[in-house]
C-alpha cells in the first residue's frame, strides 16, 4: 500500500528511544501527508548542522524538513546536530505510519445484514425467506453485519469480504459444517468488533476456518465448550486476542484442530475500542489465550523439506494458557513487548498457570521478558526440550530463560536447550517456591550469560 497524496494516513508516534541533554523531543504535524518535523532543545546553544534520517532510505539537512513516507510501517526517525561549541546531540523517535480505519461499503452489490433486527438475526431467518439455501455458498462477495449475527446452517463462504460495525459478533452454531475459507476477510469498520464465537458443535459439527485474515476483533475466534474447529493456514491481524478460550467453572472439551501454519502479528494498526469492550491495548495482547479447556496444541507442520511454523511477532505475549494440558512445538515468537511499555521487552514466549502437562519443544524464542514461565503446577509434567531462546537486538536483554515456579513434585525435563539471553540478564533457569520435585532431568544445555540455576525456597 503506498501513501499518496491523494489518500489519507494516521500517525502513530510511539516513544522517545534515544537523546541527549541537549535535545529533549521530536514532534510533527500532518498536512496533506507530509510530516512536518520540528524538535525542542533544552539549551540556547546555536545548532550549526542537522542530519534527519527517516530509515526509509531519505536524509534531510534541513532545520525543520516535511517528509512523505510511501508505504504504512514503523519507522525510527533521528536526528543529529552539532552545536556552535562542536557538541553533538542525536534524538530517535518511533513512529508508526497507518492506514485510517476502513469504512463498512455501502453499494449496491454489498451484502448488508442488520442482526439487530430479530428477523434476520440467524442465517436460518435468511433461508426461511428463501433468500438463500442450506448447504449453498457464497463467493467473493462484501458482507456487512451489524449486530451479533448466527450461523446456523449448513453452508460456505469462499474469497468473501466481511466487515462488522463497532462491537458486531459472528456466533456459530454449526448443524454439521459451515466454512469460511478460500483468503476469505474479516475485518472491522472504523472500531473494533467482538470476533467469531463459536459454540459447542459437537464432535461431528465442525466450523472450517482456513486460509483466511482475520483482523480488528477483541477476541478473533473463541472456542466454547465442545466446540469442533478445523483452522490453519489463517492470519491474525491487530486482534486483541487471536485464539481464546474464557475461563469456566469445568473443564472444557475441545474437539478441534491443533492451530498450525498461522501467523499472530501486529502492524501497528489497532482500531479503537467499541462501547462496552472488555480491554484494550494498542498492542495485542496475546496471539492464544485459552483456559480451562482439555487439551491446547500450537505447533509447526512437518513439510517434506522441514516444517511450516506459527509465528507470534509484535504481541505482548505469544502463548497464554491455565488449567491445561498443552503441546507448543516449533513455534517462532519475535519482539514481544509486554504491557507496559512500547520501549522495553516484557512479554513472554510461552506463560502457563495450574497446567496438568506441558511440552515445548523445538521453539524458537526471541527478543521477548521472558522464554518459559510455567506457575503454580504442582503434580504436573513439564519437558522444555531443544528450544532456542537468545535475544537478536542488543537494546534489550532477556530477563529470563526458563522460569518454573510453584511446580511442588512436579516431573520436569529441560533438555538441549540454547539460552542466550544477554549480559544483564538475571537468569538463564530458575525454580523457586517449590522446588521439590519427583524427578528433574537438566542436561545437555547450552547457556550463554545469566545465572544458570537460582534456587531460592520460601517457607
Amino acid at each position: 500500500n503506498l501513501v499518496t497524496s491523494s489518500s489519507k494516513i494516521s500517525i502513530l508516534d510511539v516513544n522517545v528511544t534515544c537523546q541527549t541533554s541537549s535535545l529533549s523531543d521530536i514532534s510533527f504535524e500532518i498536512i496533506d501527508n507530509y510530516l512536518n518535523f520540528d524538535y525542542t532543545k533544552l539549551s540556547t546553544e546555536v545548532y550549526l548542522s542537522y542530519l534527519w534520517t527517516f530509515d526509509d532510505g531519505t536524509t534531510s539537512t534541513e532545520p525543520n524538513p516535511s517528509h512523505m513516507y510511501s508505504e504504512f510501517g514503523t519507522y525510527q526517525v533521528r536526528l543529529d546536530i552539532v552545536d556552535e561549541n562542536g557538541c553533538c546531540g542525536t534524538i530517535c523517535k518511533e513512529v508508526v505510519i497507518s492506514p485510517p480505519p476502513t469504512a463498512c461499503p455501502i453499494d449496491d452489490e454489498t451484502i448488508y445484514i442488520d442482526a439487530t433486527n430479530p428477523m434476520t438475526n440467524s442465517f436460518s431467518d435468511l433461508v426461511n425467506m428463501q433468500i438463500y439455501q442450506s448447504g449453498g455458498s457464497l463467493s467473493f462477495k462484501d458482507i456487512v453485519i451489524k449486530g451479533a449475527f448466527t450461523l446456523d446452517e449448513n453452508f460456505t463462504f469462499v474469497g468473501c469480504n466481511f466487515y462488522f460495525d463497532p462491537g458486531s459478533e459472528l456466533i456459530v452454531e454449526s448443524p454439521g459444517q459451515i466454512e469460511i475459507s478460500g483468503n476469505s476477510t474479516l475485518q472491522g469498520c472504523t472500531k473494533m468488533w467482538k470476533g467469531i464465537t463459536v459454540n459447542g458443535t459437537l464432535p461431528y459439527n465442525t466450523f472450517t476456518f482456513i486460509g483466511n485474515t482475520i483482523k480488528d476483533a477483541y477476541a478473533a475466534i473463541e472456542i466454547k465448550d465442545g466446540s469442533n474447529v478445523q483452522q490453519n493456514s489463517n492470519e491474525f491481524i491487530d486482534n486483541y486476542i487471536g485464539v481464546y478460550s474464557a475461563p469456566s467453572s469445568n473443564l472444557k472439551q475441545n474437539h478441534g484442530s491443533p492451530i498450525l501454519n498461522s501467523k499472530f502479528i501486529t502492524k501497528g494498526s489497532m482500531l479503537g475500542a467499541y462501547n462496552g469492550q472488555p480491554a484494550w491495548n494498542e498492542v495485542p495482547f496475546a496471539g492464544v489465550f485459552m483456559s480451562d479447556i482439555d487439551l491446547v496444541i500450537v505447533r509447526a507442520i512437518a513439510v517434506w523439506a522441514g516444517s511450516i511454523p506459527n509465528y507470534f511477532t509484535g504481541l505482548q505475549n505469544g502463548i497464554i494458557v491455565k488449567n491445561t494440558n498443552l503441546v507448543a512445538n516449533g513455534n517462532i515468537f519475535t519482539r514481544l513487548v509486554g504491557e507496559n511499555s512500547l520501549n522495553a521487552l516484557e512479554g513472554r514466549c510461552i506463560s502457563g498457570k495450574k497446567m496438568v502437562s506441558v511440552e515445548a519443544k523445538l521453539n524458537f524464542c526471541s527478543d521477548a521478558g521472558g522464554g518459559f514461565h510455567i506457575s503454580d503446577s504442582p503434580y504436573s509434567k513439564i519437558d522444555i526440550s531443544n528450544n532456542t531462546i537468545k535475544r537478536f537486538s542488543y537494546t534489550y536483554d532477556v530477563t529470563y530463560g526458563i522460569h518454573l515456579d510453584g511446580c511442588l513434585n512436579s516431573e520436569v525435563k529441560i533438555i538441549n536447550n540454547e539460552i542466550n539471553i544477554g549480559l544483564n540478564s538475571r537468569y538463564a533457569i530458575l525454580f523457586r517456591d517449590g522446588n521439590e520435585l519427583q524427578g528433574m532431568d537438566i542436561s545437555y544445555n547450552q547457556i550463554h550469560h545469566g545465572i544458570y540455576i537460582f534456587k531460592r525456597q520460601f517457607v
